[in-house]
């Protein structure tokens, strides 16, 4: 998943710029949530008698309010959770770790592109989601095997100077791996090894076992 911050000075037109991103990119076929760093004031609740959650429901939307801050990594799990998106647009958090894109002169850290060119900035984002989707499928423990981290590697192979199978730790161990809703999860040899000889621990007793599946699922 791609999170790409929008900053800009008050007068930027930052939440028309995204509205306009998130239109094009769901044109296309891309799932899109948004994050707006909003003032307490701007929040209007139905309710103020000290409740935690507020949720309203129609037959077109649902709106979820939670009487607390959540800081913006939370917020960005939170978001994650309940949509899985391809991306996440987000409007403020200047200070925060995330990619941006300065739509005026502004000072912040992490700052990938400037202006206001919405093509420029919507293949940026493009970009970014794919080399995202091919991150997933590295193992993202930056073994540098291939003298290259995880995050580099998927960016190479989006720009066709590297492929999958260059990967020397996917090409290490494939005879076992864990799945979790849908996603394999990374592992290292030592836990790869460790998995395998526990599983073939409690498994001894059967013979002839060519492939063996496992399915876990929580209620």
């Amino acid at each position: 998943m791609a999170i790409i911050g929008f900053i800009g000075r008050s007068n930027s037109e930052k939440t028309s710029m995204i509205v306009s991103i998130a239109h094009r990119l769901m044109e296309k076929g891309f799932k899109v949530a948004t994050i707006k760093h909003i003032a307490g004031a701007e929040v209007k609740t139905m309710d103020n008698a000290g409740v935690s959650v507020i949720v309203g429901s129609s037959d077109k939307e649902t709106i979820i309010i939670l009487k607390r801050s959540l800081n913006f990594i939370d917020t960005v799990n939170l978001v994650e959770h309940m949509s899985s998106p391809n991306v996440i647009l987000v409007e403020g958090f200047n200070d925060e770790d995330n990619l941006k894109i300065a739509l005026d002169n502004i000072n912040a850290k992490n700052i990938v592109l400037e202006g206001d060119n919405k093509e420029e900035i919507l293949n940026y984002i493009i970009q970014e989601i794919e080399i995202e989707r091919i991150y997933k499928k590295l193992p993202r423990l930056n073994c540098l095997k291939c003298g290259l981290d995880c995050k580099k590697m998927a960016e190479c192979i989006y720009k066709g100077d590297a492929s999958l199978n260059e990967c020397i730790y996917l090409s290490d161990i494939k005879d076992i791996k864990i799945i979790m809703n849908d996603e394999e999860i990374p592992m290292g040899k030592l836990v790869r090894e460790l998995t395998k000889n526990t599983l073939i621990g409690l498994l001894s007793s059967l013979n002839n076992i060519e492939k063996l599946e496992l399915v876990y699922k929580n209620s």
